[in-house]
């Protein structure tokens, strides 16, 4: 099945230059929040940033979120969510008729949120901007309610993907991967993508699609019982230019272009493929690489550390040694007061294995472990 890739981020803003950059997925659509032109998730943090996307050939949709239980306020938080994400997308010149995304960021079940005060709530934003721009995102529990109720038009699904009979049902629209994260630009995001028919519905500021070609056992980007595979890059990605419409004319225009079905199996798909497998390939030498410089360096520094001689170690020898030979020399002064002329042997032996112990610590020592035959050379410079 043919899909659309893009992404959704909070983090930051990326630019067009930064997503032309990325290449391991064609991030033809943006989601992006809205709302609080103070918080730095939001679009509207950054003057100019959305025109900026949309004009760069990427449809921008935009997501209104303060928390991951919006929906527990019921039908008087979606009126206000509503407005308030209206007032803010206009600030930014979005189109009146794209759709909104309200979020219930979890299980409603976990949460403790009933279904009908979830539902309640999408209902209360439709109040605002009608229900044919209202988006749901989120678990199965609350997207499944939202199709069954139509308290939504446009669906956008995470947790575990869309099996068969669901897309061949007609949803989600759009399907956020939790296997992991992508970093264009450096910036985290997560991997969205758009199943067929979706944004030409947006372009023709048409119904949403009610239903997908699914043929049996056609693979898709990742299946219900593998969330963490992650999805083949550029595998079945429509690929051309997605702008939205300007405030000046007011219209979604998607462009047709950008969301016709590429050519599959064709040079430059493969050519496309085999580069990327190089770089993914590159980019794995290089983090073995510095992984490897990394364990030289430690293993370096647990030699170095090896190596090392304490001088208090030094010190405390050299203090015992010369403590038993000072005793020594005062035991041969007695004997030789008492007319012995003789020192004894034991005295003698012990005199002989204090100084050879003192010679041989107090003797300079080579700075290097290796010996002279051992065919060592200076590091190359």
């Amino acid at each position: 099945m043919d899909v659309i890739y893009g992404a959704d981020y909070s983090a930051g803003e990326l630019s067009p230059a930064e997503l032309d950059r990325f290449t391991t997925y064609d991030l033809r659509f943006l989601l992006r929040y809205i709302g609080w032109p103070d918080n730095p998730k939001c679009i509207s943090h950054y003057p100019g940033a959305y025109q900026k996307l949309a004009d760069g050939g990427r449809a921008v949709l935009l997501v209104a979120e303060q928390g991951t239980t919006d929906p527990a306020g019921g039908h008087d938080a979606g009126v206000a969510m509503a407005q308030r994400a209206l007032d803010d997308a206009a600030s930014v010149g979005y189109p009146d008729t794209l759709p909104i995304f309200f979020c219930a960021d979890g299980w409603l079940s976990l949460a403790g949120i009933p279904v009908d005060t979830a539902m309640s709530y999408l209902d209360g934003a439709a109040s605002v901007l009608g229900q044919h721009r209202i988006g749901a995102y989120g678990f199965r529990d609350f997207i499944q309610a939202a199709k069954a109720g139509g308290h939504a038009e446009w669906l956008w699904l995470c947790g575990s993907p869309p099996d068969d009979g669901e897309l061949a049902q007609g949803w989600p629209h759009l399907y956020q991967w939790n296997g992991a994260h992508i970093y264009p630009g450096g910036l985290e995001a997560d991997l969205n993508w758009a199943y067929p028919g979706v944004l030409e519905a947006l372009r023709a500021n048409g119904p949403a699609p009610t239903q997908y070609q699914v043929q049996p056992g056609e693979p898709g980007p990742a299946g219900p019982g593998e969330p963490d595979r992650p999805p083949r890059p550029r595998d079945s990605v429509a690929n051309g230019p997605v702008a939205n419409g300007s405030a000046a004319n007011g219209s979604a225009a998607l462009s047709a272009a950008a969301i016709g079905t590429a050519a599959s199996g064709t040079p430059e798909a493969a050519a496309a493929e085999a580069k990327q497998h190089a770089d993914d390939a590159a980019n794995s030498a290089a983090d073995s690489r510095q992984q490897a410089d990394a364990a030289q360096a430690a293993l370096a520094g647990v030699q170095a550390a090896g190596s090392a001689e304490p001088g208090w170690i030094y010190g405390m020898v050299i203090g015992i040694l010369g403590a038993a030979l000072l005793a020594l020399v005062v035991a041969m002064v007695i004997s030789s007061l008492t007319g012995s002329r003789v020192v004894p042997t034991d005295v003698a032996s012990a005199t002989t294995l204090i100084l050879g112990g003192l010679i041989g610590i107090l003797a300079p020592t080579p700075t290097s472990k290796k010996g002279s035959g051992s065919g060592a050379k200076p590091p190359a410079r």
